[in-house]
Order: C-alpha cells, then sequence, then structure tokens
C-alpha cells in the first residue's frame, strides 16, 4: 500500500523527475560534504522521535532511533499543567523565548530536567547498541526541534553520557541550524534554527545529490 502510494505521487506530478530518500540519507551526506565530519554523532530529536547517526572514517556506520522526541516534552507540559497541546506548545515556545513570567519559568523548568532524565534514558540505551562499533566520537552534533531545549543541550554537553562509552570525557558539541545548511543564507527568512535542519538536509540533497541511475 506504501508503494502504490508513492508510486501515485510520482504520477501525480506529470512525469516530473520525484527521488523518494530516507532523512537520514539527506543530514549524512549534508554533514559529511559541509562540514567536513569523519568521525561524528549526530543527533537528530525531532517530534516523534531521536535519530542517530554514527560516522566512522567518513562513512555513515550506523543509525538508530529511540521514541522519544520533542512532542513528548510537550504532552508531559500539557498533561501535568491541565492544558491542552496547542497551549502546551505556546507556553513551550514562550519559555524557550524567555518570555515566560518568573514563577512558570522555575515550574517549566523543574518539568522539563525531570522529563528530560527519561529522555536520557532512552539515549543511553541506544547507545548501547552501538557498543560493537568502537568508542564513540568526541564530535557531536545536535539538531531538531530538541535542540531547542536548554535542559538536553546541558544534558548532552555536561558528557556523563560518554562515561565507558568514549575516550573523551566531554563532547565537542555543536548545535546545527538550519541556516548553517546553506552557509548562514535563511533563504528569505524560511530556514531558521536547529527545528529546520531536516527541512534544510532535504533541500540540500535535492540540489546536489547526483542519482546512481
Amino acid at each position: 500500500e506504501i508503494i502504490e502510494a508513492l508510486l501515485d505521487m510520482k504520477r501525480s506530478f506529470g512525469g516530473m523527475s520525484i527521488e523518494f530518500t530516507s532523512l537520514v540519507i539527506a543530514e549524512y551526506e549534508a554533514i559529511k560534504r559541509l562540514f567536513n565530519i569523519t568521525n561524528g554523532l549526530s543527533l537528530d530529536i525531532g517530534g516523534d522521535q531521536t535519530m542517530m547517526l554514527f560516522t566512522k572514517a567518513g562513512v555513515l556506520t550506523s543509525c538508530t532511533a529511540f521514541g522519544i522526541g520533542a512532542h513528548y516534552f510537550i504532552e508531559r507540559i500539557a498533561e501535568t499543567l491541565h492544558i491542552s497541546v496547542e497551549e502546551a506548545e505556546h507556553l513551550n515556545r514562550q519559555y524557550l523565548d524567555t518570555a515566560v513570567a518568573a514563577s512558570d519559568i522555575a515550574q517549566l523548568k523543574t518539568l522539563l530536567e525531570n522529563e528530560v532524565g527519561v529522555w536520557n534514558e532512552g539515549f543511553l540505551r541506544a547507545l548501547d547498541n552501538l557498543y560493537h562499533i568502537g568508542p564513540l566520537p568526541e564530535t557531536v552534533l545536535l539538531g531538531g526541534d530538541g535542540a531547542l531545549i536548554p535542559e538536553i543541550i546541558d544534558l548532552v554537553r555536561q558528557g556523563r553520557w560518554m562515561e565507558n562509552r568514549a575516550l573523551a570525557t566531554k563532547p565537542d558539541l555543536k548545535i546545527l541550524n538550519g541556516y548553517d545548511v546553506f552557509g548562514g543564507n535563511s533563504l528569505d527568512g524560511h530556514l531558521q534554527g536547529p527545528d529546520d535542519l531536516g527541512l534544510a538536509t532535504l533541500m540540500y540533497y535535492s540540489l546536489h545529490h547526483e542519482p546512481i541511475f
């Protein structure tokens, strides 16, 4: 059914050349070409899951994911404060923009710190699946909706998760924004922060990828 849906989509564009690809491949190609990363761990914290790309010696060695993304935190805010998901999303955006009252900031910060612990548990389990590849690299790239959450940034930057998994004690962390993919050009404001990274890498892929056939 999925294959038929994709074929119908191609036919609906009247013969226009369309290629379907995985976001993993798009991000890998962009990271490799633009940022010259030969050994690195890329974390894309999307809406529904966190995707992890492990590049070693310039080759995508492993890709794994776990089912906790940025939407998880929105849902927990809504549940805890007894508000709608839409209201929670708006409140979270205000928190990220530091436009929330001091009392609300303290409450949200405590909530997010607790829930980041749940994200960390999934992260550590996913890392354990990479043990056979060897030590984790020092270079860590962070993108996606979750890369806007300061509590996640702090957790990743502190590097406790690297213990017994890497030679380094703290990561060389870089947060990737959508506009970084195009050399700082936001394309008239359409590409902004790390939450636009996936879109930006797909755009880059469509412009620069050379098909096999």
